[in-house]
């Protein structure tokens, strides 16, 4: 059987109107302002927006459009994530209610853009995608997300894959089909978290949800400690707060970094579907192209972006000779990528 290792960043979902991470700004407030957001306000976000107007001078109030102020000035929201984590951990104890209020920003933001998506959608890639390439039976396959959200999972059949994250099976909420070891299903990593995880904020006790709206997770309570329950997402930050590492343990992300590593050292086909190579996420990138480089099976490669030359060129540079892969084939997204 062949190792397959598909590779997925946030151009992966963009067919089904999830918004990229240059994107999650304007999007979001253009929805909040609008009201569409619901069931989310304004008013929920007053310390992000004061944040916003201080640390960058972006005051969301003013009428020029957001898409320029992104364009300018390069501030997307992970950025604005990382820069809240290291003012954390340089000792800013003010900044905690502007964090919670950003990561509830990109979870309610996400959840707007998915709910509009029946699995019908015919700009929805994921149904195809697991129709077409994941092929449990003959192969050992493996999928490595940053996405948050649960598009990939929502196409699977229902018990078809694991996250290989311990979890109680009391704590596993409306999922009982779920398979919490890896034993020959799909292995689905996911190395910046999940909009259906939650950890326990005192006791870091995981718990696992199909697909629960975000204000509804957050209203429970820890079954062990009666705690709050917080949201898993990492962003790709240079400097972990105490909080962030505390997030980390508790789910044992560590394992999961591990384990893709070894995967796309061993794969015989590694497939990178809208993963840009962001400088920012230098972890990440870090972690992909040392394993690459590690394979010494000659894999095959294939990129699906429009921007796959780039990011070819990138991989090819980084390689310590020409001809480390079998072959290259690169398409101009995840469409063109499924037809052909």
């Amino acid at each position: 059987e062949m190792n397959k290792v598909f590779i997925l960043g946030a151009g992966a979902s963009k067919p089904a109107r999830v918004p990229l991470i240059n994107e999650f700004l304007s999007d979001g407030i253009f929805h909040l302002k609008l009201g569409t957001a619901f069931p989310d306000k304004l008013d929920n976000y007053k310390y992000l927006f004061e944040y916003l107007r201080t640390k960058y001078g972006f005051d969301i109030y003013k009428s020029f459009p957001l898409e320029l102020f992104v364009e300018d000035t390069k501030i997307n929201i992970e950025q604005i994530l990382s820069d809240i984590e290291e003012e954390i951990s340089s000792g800013n104890k003010y900044l905690e209610d502007t964090r919670k209020e950003a990561v509830r920003f990109v979870f309610i933001t996400l959840e707007n853009a998915v709910r509009d998506i029946s699995d019908g959608s015919k700009n929805n890639c994921y149904p195809d995608f697991v129709n077409k390439k994941i092929d449990i039976i003959n192969n050992d396959c493996t999928v490595i997300t940053f996405n948050y959200e649960i598009m990939l999972e929502r196409a699977l059949p229902r018990g078809y894959f694991s996250y290989e994250i311990d979890v109680d099976k009391d704590n596993i909420i409306n999922f009982p089909s779920y398979e919490k070891h890896y034993k020959g299903n799909l292995l689905l990593l996911k190395l910046h978290g999940s909009l259906n995880w939650a950890v326990c904020s005192h006791c870091r006790k995981l718990y696992l949800f199909w697909s629960q709206r975000y204000d509804d997770i957050f209203e429970k309570k820890c079954k062990s400690c009666s705690s709050n329950l917080e949201a898993v997402l990492i962003p790709p930050t240079r400097v972990k707060s105490n909080h962030l590492k505390g997030i980390w343990e508790g789910v044992g992300l560590e394992k999961l970094w591990r384990m893709a590593k070894e995967k796309i050292t061993s794969a015989d086909e590694i497939t990178i579907i809208g993963y840009s190579f962001g400088e920012y996420d230098y972890e990440a990138t870090g972690l992909i192209l040392d394993a690459i480089k590690a394979n010494i099976k000659k894999p095959i490669l294939y990129i699906a972006d429009p921007n796959a030359e780039k990011i070819y060129s990138k991989i090819e540079n980084s390689m310590l000779e020409n001809n480390h892969f079998e072959k290259a084939c690169l398409f101009s997204g995840f469409k063109e990528y499924l037809t052909n």
